[in-house]
């Protein structure tokens, strides 16, 4: 499923453009400050934009996980967004790492790494990933020792033989007599067999004499050749790292615990167990452990990160709290640890000094900054900002009936609307039916004579004024809003506002500020219309002050129908609102005393009791 074709809208926000401006320019940004509805699909249209690698670092690690679902959803279903896996094991735990994290954790470095080196091609689109802190934070392989690791094969190149199958068990692969997995090698005679972690299948390698005749892709199961896009022929196959812990780096720092005593055999499993296998040079379950020792100055992610990339933080408060409880746990595991290798450190990175590097990178924040005075750029946004776009949806909480009357404004009105759900079908069905009984029974022009199939994806952009279903599912929906004449360009509604009840609230930390009495009502000029909760409809007539036992105090004047006035003090303002009516037209003012606003709030009431019991028939009906 995918719904980038609402993406391009984007397009028609001033303040969208001039954040692309102030990118292209490297100028510093302020956090975009987006409701959490808001920042998948911004992000995936800066991807489209941008032209170049992006990087999103979120905190936890089931926040990268929602992440990568959100993006799959707003992107082309060419494109694919990827996301760096955390360790299996928890820092400080000997435990080996899944190959499925070793393969998509290098299968990552390498696409970043490719502008980096001179042989390898840079893949057909530019890499987007996710991290959490835990997998961002992970020691890894320096990126000089990564390229230097890296080979590239080409027919016609010479190869020597022996050096060549040392430099692959060097980098972490391993000798057998059949290729059936990744990170494995075979020699029969003149033909060499590899499963490189960056290639979809086992390569097959022709010699003749010492120079390269063919490379050809095979099954493993059936071990014959497989065709790609291009044909049998393969013209370049690059056979990257199998591990970020290098055997050969290994074996050089086991080389200083020659006087450690081999584990006892009815001891405990401990460390000492894997020292045959690191002073061997060869890999085994448990090499990843030892990363923090066998790298001096292990790398960050960032090190592989080109000049060109674009950094995104999701949320820095988030962020903060993320690390700080990453690092506490952490501590509390090497604690709790019988025995480490001697001088064994932190397999996380320090976060003083990250943290340096992060600002450095200028990254671009969607939620909140950091607190701290002058640690983000606090230049301000142009015009009124990109998060003024993005408002909450509706709430029906299943109610059918306003949904359907939304839906009828929106299209007396010409608006945009897409529906998300996984109720697609019967939605679709309902609005339907809605528009058969306001027709009378008469025929009404729609898709394939009078019905509204939901489609299972929309990567073309909806036609203005339409009305689509989509099967599918998001975290939440928004409407979004041109500022400047206060056009709604569309409304996205997903099972979230459809079957929800509460409203999102705004992710944001605002600051207590003093503010004067009248700050509630500002918003309200002389001769608006107001809703008083107990008497009804007025016209503010605006502040007055009366002398009231000898004090003058400040009051809000309400002016009703047949000249009833009413004075509401100012400590009850929060009592009066705005009245909005569904068009252009003034109200009738009720009277004070009279009984038709209390038979109005009764019927509402009623209503409201009604359609609650329809949405409990609808729920017992599923």
């Amino acid at each position: 499923m995918s719904i980038s074709g609402i993406l391009p809208l984007f397009d028609q926000l001033p303040a969208y453009r001039t954040l692309l401006d102030s990118l292209s320019s490297k100028e510093q940004l302020a956090p975009l400050r987006l409701p959490s509805g808001a920042r998948a699909a911004t992000l995936a249209r800066l991807y489209q934009d941008h032209n170049g690698p992006v990087v999103l670092l979120t905190g936890r690690v089931d926040r990268a996980v929602a992440w990568q679902q959100a993006l799959d959803s707003w992107l082309p279903q060419s494109v694919a967004a990827t996301r760096l896996p955390e360790p299996t094991p928890l820092p400080y735990d000997r435990g080996p790492w899944s190959e499925r994290t070793r393969r998509e954790r290098l299968s990552i470095l390498s696409k970043l790494a490719a502008p980096q080196h001179p042989l390898i091609p840079e893949p057909p689109e530019p890499p987007l990933v996710i991290t959490s802190v835990r997998a961002f934070l992970q020691k890894t392989i320096p990126l000089r020792r990564f390229i230097a690791a890296t080979r590239v094969l080409r027919p016609g190149q010479a190869l020597d033989l022996e050096k060549n199958l040392d430099a692959w068990q060097e980098a972490g692969y391993m000798p057998v007599s059949v290729v059936e997995e990744v990170g494995q090698f075979s020699r029969r005679g003149g033909i060499l067999d590899i499963f490189p972690l960056s290639a979809p299948y086992p390569v097959r390698i022709e010699l003749f004499g010492d120079e390269v005749e063919t490379i050809r892709y095979f099954d493993p199961a059936t071990q014959r050749t497989v065709s790609t896009g291009n044909g049998v022929r393969v013209e370049r196959i690059i056979v990257p790292p199998a591990r970020e812990a290098l055997p050969s780096a290994a074996q050089a720092y086991a080389a200083v615990w020659q006087d450690e005593p081999e584990a006892e055999e009815s001891g405990l499993p401990s460390w000492r167990d894997d020292l045959p296998e690191l002073r061997a040079g060869r890999s085994f379950p448990n090499l990843e452990f030892y990363l923090p020792l066998i790298y001096p100055q292990p790398a960050s992610l960032l090190d592989y990160l080109a000049p060109e990339t674009l950094l995104v933080v999701d949320d820095w408060p988030e962020l903060e709290t993320a690390v700080m409880e990453l690092l506490d746990h952490a501590d509390q595991i090497a604690n709790e640890q019988p025995a480490l290798p001697p001088d064994y450190p932190s397999p996380l990175l320090d976060w003083e000094r990250v943290r340096d590097e992060l600002r450095w990178w200028q990254p671009l924040v969607l939620g909140e900054g950091e607190a701290e005075e002058g640690s983000v750029a606090r230049t301000p946004l142009p015009l009124s900002g990109l998060a003024d776009a993005f408002e909450p949806g509706p709430r029906y909480g299943g109610q059918v009936r306003p949904l359907m009357t939304q839906l009828r404004q929106a299209e007396q009105e010409q608006e945009t609307v897409v529906v998300l759900s996984r109720q697609a079908s019967r939605l679709a069905d309902l609005w339907r039916e809605d528009r058969r009984s306001r027709a009378n029974g008469t025929p009404l022009l729609g898709t394939e004579g009078d019905t509204i199939y939901p489609q299972e994806s929309l990567e073309e952009p909806p036609p203005e004024g339409s009305l689509t279903f989509v099967r599918g599912t998001l975290a939440e929906g928004f409407v979004l809003v041109r500022r400047e004449d206060n056009e709604i360009l569309l409304e996205l509604l997903t099972d979230a506002e459809i079957f929800g009840w509460n409203r999102p609230v705004p992710h944001r930390t605002r600051q207590f500020k003093p503010s004067a009495p009248e700050a509630t009502f500002a918003d309200i000029q002389a001769g608006d219309f107001v809703v008083h909760m107990e008497y009804g409809i007025g016209r503010f007539a605006g502040l007055v002050s009366r002398q009231i036992g000898g004090m003058e105090r400040e009051y809000l004047l309400v002016q009703y129908g047949n000249g009833d006035t009413l004075y509401v003090p100012v400590h009850h303002a929060d009592r009066l609102g705005k009245w909005i009516g569904p068009d252009d037209r003034e109200p009738n003012l009720h009277r004070l005393g009279e009984k038709s606003w209390d038979r109005a709030k009764t019927r509402a009431a009623q209503a409201a009791d009604e359609l609650a019991g329809e949405l409990l028939d609808l729920y017992a009906a599923r």
